[in-house]
This record gives structure tokens, C-alpha cells and sequence, in this order.
């Protein structure tokens, strides 16, 4: 504990940032290693044909977010093959999300445990697939030890690998490769979002809100976010990605929608008062906005909007930055429960006029319902072109630095906001 102490106080890099760093380095000696033992990637051995396939396994051990974007490939996957068997293997903190999902027929778990994992790649190996589809985008020593553990000799398909393309029957690339370094035109000073340049254009040759929709699809694929990222494996399994619905949501048990309504009335189906989430937490730390500034937002929005409702959500861990921001404002600021289950709180986002968030996973849950969302995100520009609100004009405040979201003010995030309200009145979002 001392030495991570001094790692994040002694030194320039965070603690949590020079492990990772750290991680990573660990990873490159490892595949020198390992490579020798590894099995390599055969031509033609992928069965273009969606009819072929009976049981498929996807490999997507990460965050929930990664999981929640990577659910329109199921949805094309089953609308082009109804017979055919998903299962999946992700990490326990995505496990949640899947709940009695029907999409899937099996769900395993990398608990990154040698003894349980063992087991459950046996497990794996007893099911046969047809094929393996290593998700995780780009080089990842974990996806491809995986992926040949879990059904040694049947085809491996990968998305965007470079050094490790060689141990896979067949990955995707970029279908812009400059895309995704390059194309975000960010407005840092005014927080105005990456959409602006497509707006502007669509007014000045008179084409309108037709124009703009045109050239927001067409910039989401070239811009490489991670839902079309996702959905080029499709292609290598003989199924046309750029034909798949875009939106999928996570599934909710009735259960769950009977507890929002009893916990929430004012996020019913019929309720006229504006329903505004303000998501206070974030798994990364460099993405938690301060609650002082998040305080000035929403007297902001109740002075502009006074009959809404401003429903805040934190993780379980942050319920005191929910009982400060709630501090002294009345019952038109409402805490949801820190003991929400993550499909608890996806319906309650359903039933949300707009979320405003940092990015996180909630972000693209509100997404995968067309809810319209404020995101606040650092100005990296490779980050933001894969995990920006997909397919949404606007809607987005960008920080004065690649790290964080501190520098945000209120003053920007109420701006966007009001925008976006124009937007979605106007039915143009």
C-alpha cells in the first residue's frame, strides 16, 4: 500500500494508471513466451454461411458497457439464424446485465481464478462450436488465450487484431482506417460536441435535418464506434453488418418494471413532467464530475424546466455524493436506491426524458432505448469516436484535456442540455 501511495504521490502518473501500464508491458514479454504454444490461423476455415451455424461462442470478459454495445450483433446474429446457440463469456462485473437473457444459452465467467477458470473452460470445450469470436477489440493477450482454450481446432474470428491476426482464421479491420485517430472535430471551449461541423453544413446547402441524419449515420461507421466495430464480425460470418438495427437493448425482467414504478411513479409511462437522470458515479475515477458543480447544474435545469424531475443515480459505493447533491433541494430531486441491480436501473433510464452522464455505461444503455443523453468526455479523440452516444446529434461536452472531465462547468453541460431539449421538441434528435 505504501508503494502505490508513492506511486500516486511521489510521481507524475497515477497509481492506477502506471499499474496498468505496468499490466500491459507484462502482456508483450508473456506472448513471446506463449506464442510458440499458440495454434495459427488457417485460411478459409470460417463458414461464411449463418445457416451453417448451430452454437457460436463470443468472448467479451470486460466491462458492461462493452457488453451493452456489443448486443446488436447478437440480435443480427439471431435474426439471420434463429437456431443458432450464443453463448458467452464475460467477466463477473458484466454478469449482471445478462440476467435470464434469452438471447443467450449458455453465459460463462472469466473470474481471472485459475482453478475456477479451468473448470469453466472445460466446460466450455464440452459444447463444440462451430466458431469463437474473440470481441475484445484489438490485441488482447487474454482474448487469445482464450479463444484457443476454449474450443481448440474450430475457427477463431477476431475483431481488429494486428500482431495477433496471424493466431485467428479471419479478423476485421477498419473499414476507415484514419477514422478513428482523426475525424472527431471538437469544440472544447464551449463544450459543443463533435456534431457541429455536420449541423452547420446540413444548414448551409439547405438540405436540412434529412442531410444531417444522412451524414450522422455515415459518420458513426467511418468514425469506428464501438457498436460498428462490433457489428464487422458479422461480415465474416456471411452476415450483412451494415443491415443490422443498430438499438438493442439489455433485457428486463417484468420483476424489475413492477419495482421502478412502485419505487419511481414519476418515471410512469404518462407522466408529463420531464424525467432528467444525472448520473453522479463512474468506474474511472478521471470521469467523476464534482457534485458542487453538479449541485449548480440542477438548480440550473429546475430554474429552466421548473415542473421536471431530476431522478440522481450513483453506484452503490457513491450514496453519500447522492445524499450531498440531493442536500436541500426539494422533492422534485430524487435519489435512486444505491441497491438497484443494473437492470433495475436500465428500466428506470428507459423510462428517462434524458440522461445526463459522464461516460459510462449508463450512457450507452440510455442509447440502446433512444433515450437522449448528455455525455461528458475527456477531448481524446480515439475515445471519444468509439464510445460517444451512438447515432445522436449533439448532446456531447468535451473537457479542455485529454485525462479528465474536472474541468467541465456547469455552465457547459446546462448549455448542451438546452440544446439538446431544442433538439428533441423540434423531433429532429
Amino acid at each position: 500500500m505504501k508503494f502505490l501511495k508513492w506511486l500516486g504521490q511521489g510521481t507524475k502518473v497515477p497509481a492506477f494508471k502506471f499499474l496498468k501500464w505496468l499490466e500491459h508491458g507484462m502482456k508483450r514479454p508473456a506472448f513471446m513466451l506463449l506464442k510458440i504454444f499458440l495454434s495459427k490461423g488457417r485460411a478459409g476455415a470460417v463458414a461464411s454461411d449463418p445457416l451453417r451455424l448451430t452454437r457460436v461462442l463470443f468472448i467479451r470478459p470486460q466491462k458492461i458497457g462493452d457488453l451493452v454495445v456489443a448486443l446488436p450483433v447478437f440480435d443480427a446474429l439471431k435474426a439471420a439464424g434463429a437456431h443458432v446457440a450464443i453463448d458467452v463469456l464475460v467477466s463477473p462485473r458484466s454478469l449482471g446485465i445478462l440476467k435470464r437473457d434469452p438471447r443467450f444459452d449458455r453465459v460463462f465467467i472469466y473470474r481471472k481464478r485459475t482453478a475456477r477458470d479451468v473448470r469453466e473452460i472445460l466446460a466450455i470445450r464440452r459444447r463444440h462450436y462451430d466458431c469463437v469470436v474473440d470481441m475484445i477489440d484489438g490485441d488482447s493477450l487474454t482474448g487469445l488465450l482464450l479463444s484457443q482454450l476454449c474450443a481448440a481446432g474450430r475457427p477463431r474470428i477476431g475483431s481488429n487484431k494486428q500482431a495477433h491476426a496471424a493466431y485467428y482464421d479471419a479478423v476485421t479491420v477498419e473499414r476507415d482506417a484514419s477514422g478513428a485517430q482523426g475525424h472527431v472535430v471538437v469544440a472544447a471551449e464551449d463544450g459543443a460536441g463533435v456534431d457541429r461541423a455536420l449541423e452547420d453544413r446540413a444548414a448551409e446547402d439547405g438540405a436540412g435535418v434529412d442531410r444531417a441524419s444522412e451524414d450522422r449515420a455515415a459518420t458513426d461507421r467511418m468514425a469506428g464506434h464501438s457498436i460498428e466495430r462490433g457489428l464487422n464480425l458479422l461480415d465474416l460470418l456471411g452476415i450483412d453488418g451494415t443491415a443490422a438495427v443498430r438499438y438493442a437493448s439489455p433485457y428486463i425482467e417484468q420483476a424489475a418494471w413492477g419495482k421502478i414504478d412502485r419505487s419511481f411513479p414519476e418515471s410512469r409511462t404518462g407522466s408529463t413532467a420531464m424525467r432528467i437522470g444525472c448520473n453522479l458515479s463512474a468506474g474511472n475515477p478521471t470521469r467523476v464530475w464534482a457534485v458542487a458543480r453538479a449541485r449548480e447544474l440542477i438548480a440550473r435545469i429546475l430554474s429552466f424546466l421548473p415542473e421536471s424531475r431530476i431522478i440522481l443515480l450513483t453506484a452503490p459505493g457513491d450514496r453519500e455524493r447522492g445524499r450531498e447533491a440531493k442536500a436541500d433541494f426539494d422533492d422534485r430531486v430524487i435519489t435512486a436506491s444505491p441497491g438497484l441491480t443494473i437492470t433495475e436501473v436500465a428500466a428506470l433510464i428507459s423510462r428517462l426524458d434524458v440522461l445526463i452522464s459522464p461516460d459510462t455505461s449508463l450512457v450507452h444503455i440510455a442509447r440502446s432505448f433512444e433515450v437522449p443523453v448528455v455525455g461528458m468526455y475527456p477531448r481524446r479523440a480515439w475515445n471519444l469516436a468509439r464510445w460517444r452516444p451512438y447515432g445522436q446529434t449533439g448532446g456531447i461536452v468535451i473537457s479542455g484535456n485529454d485525462e479528465n472531465i474536472f474541468d467541465i462547468t456547469a455552465e457547459q453541460v446546462f448549455a448542451v442540455f438546452q440544446e439538446l431539449i431544442a433538439t428533441r421538441t423540434a423531433g429532429s434528435l
